[in-house]
């Protein structure tokens, strides 16, 4: 909403919404999978007993939406149209669809959604990396040997297109979103009309719900090898003797068995927004700071609705010469 909220200004979880959200992602997982509950805790008539709400962020939401409204910020919609703006187009447009509660409402998912995901993957990035300091030599002289962090055409935060093009980098995001998919829930789908043939023969009705967890369909050693439990990003690189051809097939299944943003007409909608915000984020950090672990002891992964990772801690040092910096055209 072309707005700071305050976290990192503050340093800490200042409003308690980043605390509601890992309370609500707790509920959220135990009632989806025993839905009855919700009835005797969060839908209770006489006393709830849920997770905490997001008025919190419902009145930044409303906050921000009247401050727009009354020219009360300093944002400049001519020279850079953001969400809101698209958000009181359309409500001038279609009044009778998109009306102040529809606006507000889609601020909250806004605000709320997607920032679980992209921290889980950013967490699993650099930990599974530095855990193993072959990986992250490599994927440091990868980044570093880019343009955008070349002294004569320093460009931080980095280009999105420079960083998709550095291979390494591309591997190592996508072994670590394989091992720690940004959602642990099972993803439902409904068995459509006529039941469905499971390859050994057993039947499943229709209307039946079914569910996978990426997790899980991840460590499949039929599709990811002998190692699916090793974090190895070479996995999504061509072998040093490995045919064109057979590199092409193995890719092939790789790709659609690769479930971190779902499948088929339920996919992630950010699924591109949340890759974006990963590359730039890592390729950055990675050019800007020198990181190291802290500790030798392994971290606490737990499979609420989100991963929620525990016990990472780094010293990182930032690099001489390396500075924000994005006044070269980088277009060619």
């Amino acid at each position: 909403m072309s707005k700071r909220i305050g976290y990192l200004d503050h340093g800490y979880d200042f409003d308690g919404t980043l605390a509601t959200s890992e309370s609500a992602s707790i509920y959220l997982v135990t009632v989806g999978m025993y839905p009855t509950l919700d009835k005797f805790l969060d839908k209770n008539p006489v006393h709830r007993i849920g997770p905490p709400t997001y008025t919190n962020v419902a009145n930044l939401a409303v906050k921000l939406l009247t401050d727009r409204l009354t020219g009360q910020d300093s944002h400049d919609s001519k020279a850079n149209t953001d969400f809101l703006d698209l958000y009181i187009e359309a409500s001038g447009q279609y009044p009778d669809v998109v009306d102040t509660p529809m606006i507000v409402s889609s601020m909250v998912v806004n605000l709320a959604a997607g920032a679980d995901t992209s921290a889980a993957a950013l967490r699993a990035i650099f930990y599974l990396s530095l855990q193993q300091p072959r990986v992250w030599a490599k994927l440091k002289e990868a980044v570093l040997a880019a343009p955008f962090a070349q002294p004569e055409t320093l460009h931080l935060p980095a280009p999105y297109a420079q960083a998709r093009a550095i291979p390494y980098l591309e591997a190592v995001i996508r072994e670590a979103l394989r091992l720690v998919p940004g959602e642990m829930f099972p993803q439902e789908r409904i068995v459509p009309a006529g039941g469905l043939t499971l390859p050994d023969g057993q039947f499943v009705p229709e209307g039946t719900a079914v569910g996978f967890t990426s997790y899980v369909m991840h460590r499949n050693k039929a599709v990811w090898g002998a190692d699916a439990e090793v974090f190895r990003p070479e996995r999504f690189l061509r072998g040093e003797d490995e045919p064109e051809g057979a590199f092409a097939d193995r890719m092939r299944i790789y790709n659609s068995c690769d479930l971190s943003f779902g499948a088929g007409s339920r996919k992630c909608i950010g699924m591109n927004l949340g890759l974006m915000e990963v590359y730039k984020a890592v390729a950055t950090l990675v050019a800007m700071f020198e990181f190291e672990l802290s500790t030798t002891e392994d971290w606490s992964l737990k499979a609420y609705l989100f991963p929620r990772a525990t016990g990472i801690t780094c010293r990182i040092r930032k690099r001489e010469g390396m500075e924000l910096r994005n006044d070269i055209d980088m277009s060619n």
